[in-house]
């Protein structure tokens, strides 16, 4: 009994949420905001957040698949080794997949609720040092 009501609890939420978002929707077309929709898109879990912030379309599936057996921070590194070896993605070159791997990671660790993945890093780069 008390599994139906925690479901029957959440999905009230998601439709009281969902109309929220369609009546900001409605109120931003008015032309008073930048955007005329809501910006933030929908996530049901850590690995959707990651995938709508980052926007690495179908990595989501990959994260909700290693974190059944690892934890958050080894997902972040299988995941970013994984990018950064051309095995997840198609980026031309080294660079952007070293710089979408990195925001990967450190989404998966701060749980994609901070900005730090894709506003606390400015620009990523490969430089040789003297030794």
């Amino acid at each position: 009994m008390l599994q139906n009501n925690t479901i029957f609890y959440f999905k009230e939420l998601e439709k009281k949420l969902k109309n929220e978002i369609f009546i900001a929707n409605n109120a931003k077309k008015n032309g008073g905001d930048p955007k005329p929709y809501v910006e933030i898109p929908l996530a049901k879990d850590l690995s959707e957040r990651v995938e709508n912030l980052i926007g690495v379309n179908g990595i989501a599936e990959r994260i909700r698949e290693l974190l059944k057996s690892n934890t958050r921070e080894e997902v972040s590194l299988i995941i970013s080794k994984e990018i950064a070896s051309g095995n997840i993605g198609n980026y031309e070159s080294r660079i952007k997949k070293i710089d979408i791997a990195i925001r990967v990671s450190i989404a998966i660790l701060t749980e994609g609720v901070v900005a730090a993945p894709i506003e606390g890093i400015s620009k990523i780069t490969i430089d040789k040092n003297d030794d």
